[in-house]
Protein backbone atom coordinates (compact mmCIF):
# COMPACT_ATOMS: atom_id res chain seq x y z
CA UNK A 1 0.00 0.00 0.00
CA UNK A 2 0.91 3.47 -0.66
CA UNK A 3 1.74 5.98 2.02
CA UNK A 4 -0.33 9.26 1.64
CA UNK A 5 1.62 12.08 2.31
CA UNK A 6 -1.20 14.43 3.64
CA UNK A 7 -0.85 18.34 3.06
CA UNK A 8 1.13 19.82 6.69
CA UNK A 9 4.48 21.05 4.98
CA UNK A 10 2.43 21.92 1.92
CA UNK A 11 0.23 24.08 3.86
CA UNK A 12 2.81 25.14 6.06
CA UNK A 13 4.69 26.75 2.69
CA UNK A 14 1.83 28.42 1.49
CA UNK A 15 1.39 30.08 4.98
CA UNK A 16 4.47 31.24 4.82
CA UNK A 17 4.05 32.74 1.19
CA UNK A 18 0.88 34.33 1.99
CA UNK A 19 2.18 36.13 5.06
CA UNK A 20 4.90 37.13 2.68
CA UNK A 21 2.33 38.27 0.06
CA UNK A 22 0.21 40.00 3.00
CA UNK A 23 3.12 41.92 3.86
CA UNK A 24 4.23 43.04 1.09
CA UNK A 25 0.57 43.98 0.04
CA UNK A 26 0.15 45.97 3.41
CA UNK A 27 3.42 47.89 2.66
CA UNK A 28 2.88 48.57 -0.58
CA UNK A 29 -1.04 50.21 -0.04
CA UNK A 30 0.55 52.24 2.57
CA UNK A 31 3.78 54.26 2.06
CA UNK A 32 5.49 51.84 0.40
CA UNK A 33 7.97 49.00 0.84
CA UNK A 34 11.60 50.31 1.82
CA UNK A 35 14.73 47.99 2.86
CA UNK A 36 13.57 48.95 6.83
CA UNK A 37 9.92 47.48 6.14
CA UNK A 38 11.95 44.15 4.68
CA UNK A 39 14.19 44.21 7.97
CA UNK A 40 10.78 44.81 10.11
CA UNK A 41 9.55 41.59 9.01
CA UNK A 42 13.08 39.54 8.58
CA UNK A 43 13.26 40.29 12.92
CA UNK A 44 9.06 40.08 13.73
CA UNK A 45 8.95 37.03 15.72
CA UNK A 46 5.71 35.30 14.36
CA UNK A 47 7.52 35.71 10.48
CA UNK A 48 10.41 33.69 12.63
CA UNK A 49 8.26 30.99 13.62
CA UNK A 50 6.83 30.69 10.26
CA UNK A 51 9.36 30.75 8.28
CA UNK A 52 11.18 27.64 10.79
CA UNK A 53 8.11 25.95 10.57
CA UNK A 54 8.03 26.06 6.91
CA UNK A 55 11.59 25.43 6.43
CA UNK A 56 11.58 22.31 9.03
CA UNK A 57 9.36 20.43 6.54
CA UNK A 58 10.84 21.89 3.09
CA UNK A 59 11.54 18.50 1.84
CA UNK A 60 8.63 16.32 2.28
CA UNK A 61 6.61 19.04 0.16
CA UNK A 62 7.78 17.54 -3.37
CA UNK A 63 6.31 14.00 -1.75
CA UNK A 64 2.71 15.94 -0.83
CA UNK A 65 2.27 17.13 -4.00
CA UNK A 66 3.20 14.57 -6.13
CA UNK A 67 0.13 11.86 -4.13
CA UNK A 68 -2.45 14.66 -4.12
CA UNK A 69 -5.64 13.39 -4.90
CA UNK A 70 -9.46 15.49 -5.32
CA UNK A 71 -9.83 16.16 -1.72
CA UNK A 72 -6.41 17.71 -0.65
CA UNK A 73 -6.66 19.75 -3.76
CA UNK A 74 -9.75 21.38 -2.92
CA UNK A 75 -8.77 21.76 0.72
CA UNK A 76 -5.84 23.48 -0.75
CA UNK A 77 -7.99 25.78 -2.86
CA UNK A 78 -9.94 26.51 -0.14
CA UNK A 79 -6.83 27.65 2.00
CA UNK A 80 -5.53 29.76 -1.09
CA UNK A 81 -8.79 31.60 -1.60
CA UNK A 82 -9.71 32.02 2.03
CA UNK A 83 -5.60 33.09 2.06
CA UNK A 84 -6.65 35.73 -0.62
CA UNK A 85 -9.20 36.75 0.91
CA UNK A 86 -7.73 37.82 3.58
CA UNK A 87 -5.13 39.34 1.83
CA UNK A 88 -7.21 41.69 -0.25
CA UNK A 89 -9.90 42.62 2.61
CA UNK A 90 -6.68 44.50 4.60
CA UNK A 91 -7.30 48.12 4.93
CA UNK A 92 -5.66 50.44 4.27
CA UNK A 93 -3.17 52.01 6.80
CA UNK A 94 -3.57 55.22 7.63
Amino acid sequence: MVQKHGTKELTEMLSLVAAITKFIYEEARGDGLSYTDIAKLLLDGDFQRKLAVAVSGITLVDDEILDLDGIEGIGLARFLLDTAEDIISTPIAA
